[in-house]
């Protein structure tokens, strides 16, 4: 479940994805601070979740490293939530 008060990053947060594409680990940096609970989620275009992890807060900048060689090839949408509030979006290509 994703829980939390649904409190925006501040406007200086910022997301980075790579390497996209990804051949066997994809990372994910996050520079800012986010007051709220976070989730990272990976479907595919199927809609099938194949990843899913959370974090507690308060968040300060970092990095998380997801293992995405069990995965297809294949592209996946990327979605990381602050609370129930999606904060960042991308698509990933795993090859």
């Amino acid at each position: 479940t994703i829980s939390g008060s649904n409190i925006s990053p501040t406007a200086s947060t910022s997301f980075v994805l790579y390497p996209n594409p990804c051949p066997v680990n994809l990372r994910l940096k996050i520079s800012g601070n986010i007051y709220d609970d976070m989730e990272v989620r990976i479907v595919n275009l199927e809609g099938v979740t194949v990843f899913t992890d959370s974090f507690k807060t308060p968040w300060e900048s970092g990095e998380f490293t997801i293992k995405t060689s069990m995965m297809p090839h294949g592209n996946y949408l990327l979605t990381v939530y602050a609370g129930k509030e999606m904060i960042f979006r991308s698509v990933a290509e795993i090859r």
